[in-house]
């Protein structure tokens, strides 16, 4: 509200301006490519290369019917 306020704006345009973001983040992680992702004044998010390999080795042993973690 106080955002709103101050740059003259509706609650439903602040609304939208603050879940776009996370709906970046959502749309990136749902796709699944590990991708980096930066969100002003939150930071950067993303997945260490060790952690990607071991992700995509479970995966695959997963697909395959294999071994599950």
């Amino acid at each position: 509200m106080k955002i709103a306020k101050e740059k003259g704006l509706s609650m439903k345009e602040v609304e939208l301006a603050v879940s776009s973001q996370f709906s970046l983040v959502r749309k990136v992680m749902k796709k699944g490519d590990f991708e980096q992702v930066r969100l002003p004044f939150f930071g950067r998010f993303w997945v260490k290369p060790a952690r990607k390999k071991y992700m995509d080795l479970r995966k695959k042993a997963r697909d395959k019917g294999g071994v599950t973690f």
